[in-house]
């Protein structure tokens, strides 16, 4: 070996095991020679590999990611978090690649149960969900509360990742272990864009009305319901205030208010209302009324 070499190759072990390194790493030690990399293999411990390894992820040093990763970095194992997790979660696309190519288990959870599809989910990051799904990543796989990426991405408002995820055939009536729906942590967020979205999707408009004014206590559920139901949607709504009304789980009274808070004003449209009670015609029986009095 080649006094040259391990002078490199001491410097670049130099470089980011120091504490106060800053410059641009990767320009530094980018393409670095195979003969380099059996000479660091000498200096380097495992706990340096892993630390260059996280390093370079928050960096978005992918060509270091491969360094680190030949010089024996654990990617699959957790530590403050799991580097494909952790580089899934800030978007970058190179490094979950060359993750992938060294072998990062597109399926591994940390302690929480999330995946890397749903870490990406919620910083909506629609390149690396593209990636990871075309990696076999699993749409629909819960976490250890049962929500799925569909979910995450409903909750944190991120509109152009819900669309990703339904087109690659996310189950957009599946509920948690709480019994929400990705729907209803829309809702509970206040992202009324993506609850538009899903109720176009064929999400069961049905069950979640019913849901939202007989199940729920949360008024901002309603509130929303009220702004995403269109005058289009009166026969559906209708039909479901009858039903209701007819297997008694609400009163005919607090029908008759879900209707007046839709704003919506036809007259007789729906009959809610107790009918009223016809006078009988002619004199009243006096007998009949004697023996009600007795």
């Amino acid at each position: 070996m080649g006094f040259l070499t391990k002078l490199r190759a001491r410097f670049l072990v130099g470089t980011f095991i120091s504490p106060t390194y800053a410059f641009d790493l990767e320009a530094a030690i980018t393409p670095v020679p195979e003969k380099v990399i059996k000479e660091m293999k000498k200096i380097v411990t495992k706990d340096q590999a892993n630390r260059l390894l996280f390093d370079s992820i928050y960096k978005h040093f992918s060509g270091t990611v491969q360094l680190a990763v030949s010089l024996g970095a654990d990617i699959n194992k957790e530590f403050s978090s799991i580097p494909l997790l952790f580089a899934s979660s800030l978007g970058d696309v190179k490094t979950v690649r060359v993750l992938i190519k060294n072998g990062a288990d597109i399926h591994i959870t940390n302690s929480c149960g999330e995946t890397a599809l749903m870490k990406t989910a919620w910083s909506g990051h629609t390149k690396t969900a593209d990636l990871l799904i075309k990696n076999r990543a699993v749409v629909d796989v819960r976490c250890n509360k049962g929500k799925t990426a569909l979910m995450y991405a409903s909750m944190y408002g991120r509109t152009e990742m819900v669309e990703l995820l339904i087109k690659k055939g996310a189950d957009i009536t599946a509920e948690d272990f709480g019994g929400r729906t990705a729907f209803r942590h829309a809702v509970n967020c206040g992202n009324v864009k993506i609850a538009r979205l899903l109720i176009q999707k064929e999400a069961d408009f049905n069950r979640e009305f019913t849901y939202a004014f007989c199940h729920s206590f949360d008024n901002t559920l309603k509130k929303t319901f009220m702004e995403i139901t269109p005058q289009t949607m009166k026969p559906e709504v209708i039909a479901i205030l009858r039903e209701l009304c007819k297997s008694r789980e609400i009163g005919k009274e607090y029908a008759l208010d879900i209707f007046h808070k839709f704003n919506w004003t036809w007259n007789n449209a729906i009959k809610l209302k107790k009918p009223k009670l016809k006078k009988p015609k002619g004199k009243p029986n006096s007998e009949k009324l004697l023996r009600i009095s007795i």
